[in-house]
C-alpha cells in the first residue's frame, strides 16, 4: 500500500478499520463524510491492487463466476501486428490464440474479445485519431495495449515523444475505462536492426519505453525479448517468421500467442 493511501485510511479510522464509526472509551465517534469517502476509496484501491496481482486467468475465472451468465470481454489496442497483418486469417492472431485457450478452460460462450488494431498507427496516430474512445465503448474487462513502437521507430518519432504519448494514452484509458484492467505490451522483433534517422534502433524504443512504463507502475509484459529467446531455442530465424521483415506469419503469431498465454496463466 502506498504511504499516502495508508495515511488516508488511518485518518479515516485510527484502528485501521473502514467502518462508519469507531468505539473510543465507551463512546461512539462518527466519521466525517470526507473520512468515510476516504475509507471507502481506500478499500476499493486495496481490492483493485489485489486483483492486479492475480494472473489474468484467475482474474477472468473470477469474473466468469460472478458474471451471472454475461460474457467476459477482453480487447486489444495497437497497430497492424495487433490486427494480425501477415497472418492467414483472424484465427491465427495472437489475440485469438489467447481467446481460444481461455475459452477452452472457462467454457464455451463465457468469453468474447474485440481485436482493435489500426494498421500503420504510431502512438501519435492513436492520440490524433482518438482511438481510445473506440475501445472505451466496448465495455472491456481487460485490454492489451500493444504500444505501436514499430511505427514510432519507422516514422522517427523522438523517444521522449513516444513516452509522452504512452503516458497520455494510458491516462485516457484510465479515465474512460476505469473498471478495465490494462496490460501494456511490446510487440514482436522486426528484421530491421539498423537505426532510424534519429539514430535509434527499434530495440532502443522497446527498452526505453518498457523502462518508462515500469517506472510509472503500470502493468507491463515484454513480448520482444522472449520472442527472440524462442527463436533461438527453436533454431529459427526472423526471416522465416517475418516474410516482409515486420509482420509475423502464422508461425510467428503462434510464438507470440504462446508467450502471451504463459503470461495470462502466470507462468511468466
Amino acid at each position: 500500500m502506498l504511504p499516502w493511501l495508508l495515511m488516508l485510511l488511518l485518518a479515516a479510522d485510527p484502528s485501521g478499520q473502514a467502518a462508519g464509526h469507531t468505539e473510543t472509551a465507551g463512546t461512539s465517534q462518527t466519521l466525517t463524510a470526507v473520512q468515510q469517502t476516504a475509507a471507502a476509496w481506500g478499500q476499493q484501491e486495496l481490492i483493485k491492487a489485489k486483483r492486479e496481482k492475480e494472473s489474468l486467468y484467475q482474474f477472468t475465472k473470477g469474473l466468469v463466476k460472478a458474471s451471472q451468465g454475461q460474457k467476459v470481454i477482453f480487447g486489444t489496442l495497437g497497430s497492424s501486428v495487433t490486427v494480425g497483418a501477415g497472418s492467414s486469417g483472424p484465427d491465427k492472431t495472437w489475440s485469438y490464440l489467447v481467446h481460444e485457450r481461455l475459452s477452452k478452460d472457462l467454457g464455451a460462450g463465457r468469453l468474447s474479445y474485440e481485436n482493435t488494431g489500426f494498421g500503420g498507427y504510431s502512438t501519435s496516430g492513436i492520440l490524433k485519431e482518438n482511438k481510445v474512445s473506440v475501445i472505451a465503448k466496448q465495455n472491456l474487462d481487460f485490454v492489451f495495449f500493444e504500444t505501436c513502437l514499430i511505427n514510432d521507430y519507422g516514422t522517427n518519432i523522438p523517444i521522449e515523444q513516444t513516452k509522452s504519448n504512452i503516458l497520455e494514452i494510458v491516462k485516457q484509458m484510465q479515465t474512460q475505462m476505469p473498471n478495465t484492467r490494462i496490460i501494456l505490451t511490446s510487440a514482436n522483433p522486426i528484421n530491421k536492426p539498423y537505426p532510424n534517422k534519429l539514430g535509434l534502433t527499434y530495440e532502443d524504443y522497446v527498452n526505453q519505453a518498457g523502462e518508462f512504463i515500469k517506472q510509472n507502475g503500470w502493468t507491463y509484459f515484454d513480448i520482444y525479448h522472449p520472442f527472440l529467446d524462442e527463436i533461438k531455442k527453436s533454431n529459427l530465424t526472423l526471416a522465416e517468421l517475418l516474410p516482409d521483415n515486420v509482420h509475423p506469419n502464422d508461425k510467428g503469431y503462434a510464438i507470440w500467442g504462446s508467450i502471451l498465454n504463459d503470461y495470462v496463466y502466470g507462468k511468466r
